[in-house]
């Protein structure tokens, strides 16, 4: 008994949508997993740490390294011996030091400005926690 032609077109239509929609998916979930891996990439870039305020929580090479100045220059002003190793927050040698964490960054601030003549520092944008009124 022949088959109707019908069903026979029918039947060879089927397979064809079953492919596009495999390839269908496999174009979309590619192109979801490039713009996932696209968007983790671009989240990993470092930051331009240079000229950043200074905060308590940065140690003195990464001052060093984010002003341009020589590590020996701020080791001498805080009155500390040079050790390169020594990645301290600002706030523990403060604390350190019995003196508060705005004097040693003030020190800090003169010491780039005799490294580097020409540069300005910043104002602060926000009050630091603290100088935070009670």
């Amino acid at each position: 008994m022949p088959r109707h032609p019908i069903l026979a077109f029918n039947r060879g239509v089927e397979r064809p949508r079953i492919s596009l929609l495999i390839v269908i998916l496999g174009f979309t979930l590619s192109l979801a997993l490039m713009v996932i891996f696209t968007i983790r990439g671009l989240h990993a870039v470092p930051r331009a740490r240079i000229g950043e305020p200074i905060r308590p929580w940065m140690s003195v090479p990464y001052i060093a390294y984010s002003y341009r100045v020589p590590e020996e220059n701020l080791f001498q002003a805080l009155g500390l011996p040079e050790n390169r190793h020594d990645r301290r927050p600002i706030a523990v040698i403060a604390r350190q030091q019995n003196r508060k964490v705005q004097v040693d960054i003030d020190i800090l601030y003169q010491a780039i400005v005799r490294a580097n003549p020409t540069f300005i520092p910043p104002t602060p944008q926000f009050p630091l926690p603290s100088e935070a009124a009670p």
